[in-house]
């Protein structure tokens, strides 16, 4: 599960909202014009395969929190908790990472050297499905209750809210990307690109199925060349 201190929002669509960085943990309402932003995976990547990484998932504690264990009197009784948790992280070789089984393939088997003396770059992102998919869970809630229970605290209009209903991956690329396209058909589940940037979209429930993993391929033109070592 992610782990960090956890702040409660609403307002999940209609505004963003700044993030605050503590001890290394990124901490946020649900900030984003979109609630696929509370449940996302992003990724900046260098032209040399190291970059940072920004993770946000729903959390549902049973643990007391220090203000409801402070708080006193009127025989106040609390009936629930929910967030999000942001973290960040910086890596050195992204090829080298696996979070929570999601894998990354640079193409050439060259995870330290993206773009050196090759062509357009292709990044295979793996992410397993069913009992395989741990990531699911970690991001989007682990069961449909969490999800509703952080729907009931988090969104504006819980009737209508789709928070942690899909995943976001995003890959901002070190150069022009030229594809995004991903195996599996099925509703809701897109892969898109602009610029520099691919984006990937999936239903949590779809990720939490059996089946084949899901294999997104990127693609991206490098606009520099590392130095030679």
């Amino acid at each position: 599960m992610l782990a960090g201190p956890i702040i409660n929002a609403r307002s999940a669509s209609r505004r963003c909202v700044p993030l605050a960085v503590a001890l290394g943990v990124m901490l946020a309402c649900i900030s984003g014009c979109d609630e696929a932003d509370a449940t996302s995976i992003r990724i900046d990547l260098n032209a040399d395969g190291s970059g940072t990484l920004i993770a946000s998932g729903i959390v549902t504690p049973s643990e007391l929190r220090p203000v409801e264990a402070a708080t006193t009197g009127g025989s106040i009784a609390w009936t629930g908790r929910a967030g999000v948790v942001v973290s960040k992280a910086t890596f050195k070789t992204l090829g080298d990472v696996s979070l929570a089984g999601i894998t990354f393939e640079p193409a050439g088997g060259r995870p330290s050297a993206l773009g050196k003396g090759m062509g357009p770059m292709v990044m295979r992102v793996t992410l397993p499905r069913g009992k395989q998919a741990a990531w699911s869970g970690m991001l989007a809630g682990a069961s449909d209750a969490a999800r509703q229970q952080a729907r009931d605290m988090i969104a504006e209009n819980p009737q209508t809210s789709d928070l942690g209903g899909s995943i976001k991956l995003t890959i901002n690329a070190p150069g022009k990307v030229l594809g995004s396209g991903v195996s599996l058909r099925a509703r809701g589940v897109s892969a898109s690109r602009s610029e520099s940037q691919a984006v990937l979209q999936i239903p949590s429930d779809l990720a939490s199925q059996e089946g084949d993993p899901i294999v997104w391929h990127v693609s991206w033109e490098p606009t520099t060349t590392p130095a030679t070592p």
